[in-house]
C-alpha cells in the first residue's frame, strides 16, 4: 500500500497542506539532530521533576523517529511540507540553546571558582567626603 506521510512533515496547524516539497538530506540530517536531542532533554526535565514537559518531549520524541524513518527512505522524493522544514529547523535551534544549558559532568567537576569579593576598600577611598559641607574648590 501507499506509505502514510507522518504528521509532523505535513502538519501546518488547523491549516491545509500547502504545496509538498522534495525532502533534501539536509532535512534528514536536521532532523536526525533533533530527533537525537529529544533524549537527553527528557532526561533533563524529568531530573528537574517536570514530568508535563518529559512527557511533551516523549510524544515530540515518537513523531520525529517516525518522521525520520520516512524522510531517510524518501530522500530526493516529493513528502514534506515548507511549514515542517522550518518546525524541524526551529527545533534544533531550540534544542542546541536547551542542551548548552545543560551542564557536563566536567563543567560540574570544575564549575566557575567563587566570585571574588568586592573589597569595601573600593567604597573607602580616600577621605569620606561630609555631605554637608560644600566644596569651594
Amino acid at each position: 500500500g501507499v506509505e502514510q506521510i507522518p504528521e509532523l512533515l505535513t502538519s501546518r496547524g488547523s491549516k491545509s497542506v500547502t504545496a509538498l516539497k522534495t525532502i533534501r538530506q539536509k532535512d534528514a540530517a536536521r532532523l536526525l539532530e533533533t530527533t537525537k536531542s529529544y533524549r537527553s532533554r527528557i532526561d533533563s526535565a524529568i531530573s528537574d521533576y517536570k514530568l508535563k514537559t518529559a512527557e511533551f518531549f516523549t510524544d515530540k520524541e515518537v513523531n520525529a523517529v517516525e518522521a525520520l524513518g520516512y524522510m531517510q527512505k524518501n530522500i530526493g522524493k516529493t513528502g514534506m511540507t515548507a511549514h515542517a522544514r522550518s518546525v524541524i529547523k526551529k527545533d534544533l535551534s531550540l534544542a542546541r540553546k536547551e542542551l548548552k544549558k545543560i551542564p557536563t559532568v566536567e563543567n560540574i567537576r570544575h564549575s566557575n571558582p567563587a566570585p571574588r569579593k568586592v573589597g569595601l576598600d573600593r567604597y573607602l577611598r580616600g577621605k569620606p567626603k561630609d555631605k554637608y559641607t560644600f566644596d569651594s574648590d
